[in-house]
């Protein structure tokens, strides 16, 4: 029985090696017996054998005795035919697309087998299949001028590659398929209107590269299994793609001029990334979406708004600006997402009066809606309603970013989520608004670190729940500056349920005395000491570190490879020195040696970041932030 099924399989694998070889031989043949039939519309002298001497003068003369593989050489000249049929496989080759013009159609037959069809260097109406059968034979129309090519297939199993190279159109192109297994491209043509491409099922890719289209790029399928290629082009209008399920696509440096709409069920990932839109907005909406990237585009008036029930979406390197009439860049998904490195840009707006977590419309430099929201990072946001408007039951991180010009700077709700090294600044109201999910009161935790709020309008921080931002036995936390704001630097308003402490310790504030900042900088709602109650002592702004009597001195900062860490407390008492990440997590430790005032750390080892530099001993201690940049 073995036997019998080898012998089986080795039997089919001959018999397609023998059917491979077969249309290689008969490819061969043609090729061997083709030869080249001659039009030439200005011969009237009724002798006419399709020879160079005596030319065919009409192009249908020349079709009619053509074989596969044949050449057909078009004279310069206007010919007027209404319909050619193309019934072998052939190539048709004009002088030139201005000198000559051919006032018809060409029509491919449903009868030509898999050789290749080619009509270059001429002018003609248009270039289509017939309404019947299907199409196995690649197609290349190049060098060509038409009035429109309008092609549309309505039989499955098309099969034939198209190849749309250098032409100009005075309309539209418009090529749809019933169903599409092959390749199409339209490359380096010019459009007057725009450029259509539809199937309903398209096995094959999509490349639309270096066209300039006078109009839309439209691309449309149900079950879309390969990749879109769509690049270099300058799209007059807009750009859309729309499928059912699609595979990954390609959208790169391109010249848009009316924004873009990708819409599909589920989509295994997309990379827009070098385009430029000149007005408008990158519309995209997903049901399930893999992994993305939106990156370095530039946006002149409009921005990006994404919807999805899943996406792992990173959007990165944008430079973005609107008119205040929408969001700079706009997320709503369940889980996933990055943003990072954007500018954005828009003009001042004021807030509505609605209470911060109703004012989900609002015009905001970052607006993100989410259940679980990967986090933002390095982004410089000036304007708006909102700066940044977050909500999120789980945030993990917001870091580095620049806020400034907005009305209110960062609104954020959410469970759980760090709020590291972040500047807000000049901004109308208040600097930061942290805001609680009801629903979680006592499990709602916000670490707030190493950020510079100061210069605004308003309060620094408004808290509205629990916020950790320095707490005194978990290292690293606060080393906050908050100060200079024109309300109160933290402003607390406990909930109704909700009973806790406050910490708000090691941090900067505008008054340096413990009674003054209590006083002056510091406002609790409730002032209420059984139902919330606010830890803090102020740290002294002398650039030293200093903090109960530890003083110590680091340099250079930023570093490279070798920190230097000097301090007097060293000679006379027993110190460890620690640099730890933002996360508390200890990355270096040495210990002092007594009559040693001064030593070098090796930091070559960490990645360029912020990190804490920390000098503890028995009693007391101190931490001051270490930038590492190589």
């Amino acid at each position: 029985m073995v036997c019998c099924q080898h012998l089986e399989t080795k039997y089919k694998s001959m018999k397609t090696t023998l059917t491979i070889l077969t249309a290689l031989i008969l490819v061969c043949v043609s090729k061997l017996n083709a030869q080249t039939i001659y039009v030439d519309a200005s011969n009237n002298t009724g002798v006419e054998d399709g020879t160079q001497q005596n030319p065919f003068n009409t192009i249908t003369e020349g079709l009619f005795v053509a074989q596969n593989g044949d050449a057909i050489s078009v004279a310069l000249g206007t010919y007027l035919e209404d319909t050619l049929l193309i019934e072998h496989c052939v190539s048709i080759t004009g002088d030139n697309r201005s000198s000559t013009i051919v006032e018809g159609t060409f029509v491919l037959s449903s009868k030509l087998d898999t050789m290749p069809v080619a009509i270059s260097n001429l002018w003609c109406q248009n270039v289509m299949h017939s309404d019947s059968g299907y199409t196995q034979t690649p197609l290349t129309i190049q060098e060509c001028g038409l009035k429109t090519l309008f092609d549309v297939t309505p039989m499955v199993y098309e099969t034939g590659r198209k190849c749309i190279k250098n032409n100009i159109v005075t309309d539209s192109i418009h090529l749809s398929s019933a169903s599409c297994n092959a390749n199409c491209e339209i490359s380096n043509c010019e459009s007057g209107g725009g450029i259509h491409v539809s199937s309903s099922s398209l096995k094959g890719q999509v490349h639309i590269l270096e066209n300039q289209i006078n109009g839309s790029l439209i691309i449309e399928t149900v079950a879309k299994l390969d990749t879109l290629f769509v690049s270099e082009n300058t799209i007059q209008d807009s750009l859309i793609v729309v499928s059912v399920s699609s595979d990954y696509d390609i959208i790169s440096e391109n010249s848009i001029g009316d924004g873009m709409r990708l819409v599909a069920t589920a989509h295994l990932g997309f990379q827009f990334t070098n385009n430029q839109v000149q007005n408008g907005s990158l519309l995209a909406f997903y049901k399930a979406l893999s992994t993305s990237e939106i990156k370095n585009n530039t946006f002149l008036n409009g921005g990006i708004k994404l919807g999805a029930t899943s996406a792992q979406i990173e959007i990165t390197g944008n430079e973005i600006q609107t008119d205040g009439t929408e969001s700079g860049i706009r997320l709503n998904i369940k889980s996933g997402g990055e943003i990072n490195d954007n500018t954005i840009i828009l003009p001042y707006l004021l807030a509505s009066g609605i209470p911060f977590e109703a004012d989900t419309n609002a015009i905001c430099g970052i607006f993100v809606n989410s259940t679980s929201f990967t986090g933002m990072a390095g982004n410089h946001v000036m304007g708006g309603s909102y700066a940044v408007y977050l909500k999120a039951v789980a945030s993990h991180s917001t870091m580095n970013n620049t806020i400034e010009d907005a009305h209110f700077g960062l609104y954020l709700a959410t469970v759980a989520g760090d709020v590291d090294s972040n500047r807000v600044e000049e901004c109308i109201a208040d600097g930061m608004i942290l805001n609680n999910f009801a629903e979680y009161a006592d499990t709602n935790s916000i670490r707030i670190n190493n950020n510079i709020v100061r210069n605004n309008g308003g309060n620094g921080i408004w808290v509205k729940g629990n916020a950790l931002m320095g707490k005194q036995s978990e290292t690293g936390t606060g080393y906050n500056t908050i100060k200079e704001n024109d309300g109160y630097d933290l402003y607390i308003e406990t909930p109704a349920t909700l009973y806790d402490t406050i910490w708000a310790q090691n941090n900067q504030w505008t008054h340096s005395s413990e009674s003054e900042v209590e006083l002056h900088d510091i406002y609790d709602a409730s002032d209420n000491p059984s139902k919330s109650l606010v830890m803090f002592s102020p740290v002294l702004p002398s650039g030293t570190g200093e903090i109960e009597g530890v003083v110590f001195k680091m340099y250079p900062n930023p570093a490279a490879s070798v920190v230097s860490i000097q301090s007097v407390v060293f000679s006379h008492e027993s110190a460890t020195i620690e640099i730890l990440d933002l996360k508390g997590r200890k990355l270096i430790e040495m210990h002092s040696t007594e009559g040693v005032d001064k030593y070098e750390l090796n930091v070559s080892q960490l990645k360029n970041g912020t990190y804490l530099c920390t000098i503890s001993t028995q009693d007391n201690s101190s931490s001051q932030k270490l930038i590492i940049q190589k």
